[in-house]
């Protein structure tokens, strides 16, 4: 609908408010979970004197490594990180132990 004229003139006219969810193929699972994350947003939003086009997307994003979350932990709390390491990090004990191994 974003790519059609015919479309899009008659939102502009009619003031309408078009959720998208862009990328969600034909997953309606993806698609309800983008709409359900964002409604009440669209919602407090929305105007009715202006048409709107709400794009929905869910990023893809590659993961990030623990360090930078350990490192944004230890700033946060002004200390450098080896110290907090040093002190949150398991001994090679506590690795090796099974907890599922103790019953519960």
């Amino acid at each position: 609908m974003l790519n059609q004229g015919p479309e899009l003139a008659t939102l502009i006219q009619t003031k309408l408010t078009l959720v998208v969810a862009m990328e969600s193929g034909h997953n309606p699972v993806k698609a309800s979970g983008l709409l359900f994350a964002y409604l009440g947003g669209i919602c407090k939003r929305t105007r009715t004197d202006q048409p709107q086009a709400w794009t929905l997307n869910a990023a893809s994003n590659p993961h990030r490594e623990p360090w930078h979350f350990l490192n944004r932990f230890a700033e946060h709390n002004n200390r450098p990180t080896g110290e907090v390491w040093a002190e949150f990090k398991l001994s090679p004990e506590d690795l090796a132990h099974d907890p599922l191994a103790d019953g519960g």
